[in-house]
């Protein structure tokens, strides 16, 4: 039987160092100046997910800010969507290196692998699991 599931991304501001983002509220890095920390931003979507089933998650990674930066890990951390759907049955692959550049007050799309578990039981049709993410950027 096939499942029809959605994914709810959470957006996050992050600062320009690395911050990591709880609930789509933001959070930062504590020692990152306070005029940085809303630079970035970051959400997605994917669709379409079945049991067994790998997709592309497609990340928005949007610089607001008037400098250059360069995109050098993006982490997404899977949140229950129940308690009978936990994280455990949603895989979402880690981007580490590749450092994307992302011109001043632009957007780059990074693209990551998802994979549903072929045991994800009919209790998940319809999940939503919330997506947290981290990225680490460098700025010039």
């Amino acid at each position: 039987m096939r499942l029809a599931l959605a994914i709810v991304l959470a957006s996050v501001a992050a600062a320009s160092a690395s911050i990591a983002g709880v609930g789509g509220g933001g959070g930062g890095d504590a020692g990152a100046p306070a005029k940085h920390r809303a630079h970035v931003r970051v959400h997605g979507k994917v669709g379409g997910l079945y049991p067994g089933a790998q997709k592309k998650l497609r990340v928005h990674v949007r610089n607001t800010a008037r400098n250059e930066m360069w995109v050098k890990a993006l982490h997404t951390d899977v949140g229950d969507a129940s308690t009978s759907c936990t994280s455990d049955y949603l895989d979402v692959k880690q981007k580490e290196g590749g450092h994307r550049h992302v011109p001043p007050r632009s957007h780059r799309r990074i693209k990551l692998k998802v994979r549903l578990a072929s045991a994800t039981p009919d209790a998940c049709q319809g999940a939503q699991w919330p997506l947290d993410y981290r990225v680490r950027v460098k700025r010039k």
